[in-house]
């Protein structure tokens, strides 16, 4: 493939791109789309109706533009719509790591009463560790009450996620500790008296 000939289809999947982000975000910013309520209500506004003038640009003046000016509506694009998309995933996914977390802590409850020898300070480790994690969901719980849903949550899913699996792995070390051997004293072998002899 020549210069030319991949300068000629980077042009074509930039304009494509441009005009699928464009259907793309004036359905997902939309009444009742699923970004409406993760992006302030003034700049979804002013962002439908720069969807509305791209597609209209697309089909004239636009349509034998450059790849520079494609790439360009692009980044703006996405420089405002991309954060309203992680919104939504982060506040309609969050429930899956609060479940997880309860998961976590029914499985270590179970493991507690179960392994009879877990030592007081390996129970003490358990607790403080799952206190913490508590601390961390219930915080996180009442940010989400709190906080408006066009605004930024503090951390992300894949940072609770991240917590949560190294949580779960410290806790599984706990329980995987082998049980202390049982020493059992050695019985003292009893000296056979010698047979008297016989003449």
């Amino acid at each position: 493939m020549t210069v030319e000939d991949r300068k000629i289809l980077d042009l074509k999947e930039s304009k494509n791109n441009l005009e699928t982000l464009c259907y793309s975000y004036r359905e997902n910013l939309s009444e009742y789309g699923n970004w409406e309520k993760y992006i302030e209500a003034s700049v979804r506004t002013a962002m439908l109706k720069n969807v509305a003038e791209t597609v209209e640009w697309l089909y004239a003046e636009g349509e034998n533009s450059t790849y520079e000016e494609y790439t360009k509506r692009i980044q703006a694009f996405k420089a405002t719509g991309e954060p309203a998309k992680k919104r939504y995933i982060f506040y309609t996914s969050i429930d899956d790591c609060f479940k997880r977390f309860e998961e976590l802590v029914t499985r270590s409850d179970v493991s507690v009463a179960s392994i009879d020898y877990l030592t007081d300070d390996q129970k003490t480790i358990v607790k403080g560790k799952l206190g913490l994690g508590h601390e961390m969901i219930n915080a996180l719980k009442k940010e989400i009450e709190t906080k408006p849903k066009h605004e930024d949550p503090s951390t992300t899913i894949e940072a609770v996620d991240k917590k949560i699996d190294l949580l779960a792995a410290e806790l599984k070390a706990i329980f995987s500790t082998p049980p202390p051997k049982v020493e059992v004293p050695e019985e003292e072998e009893k000296k056979e008296e010698p047979a008297a002899e016989t003449e």
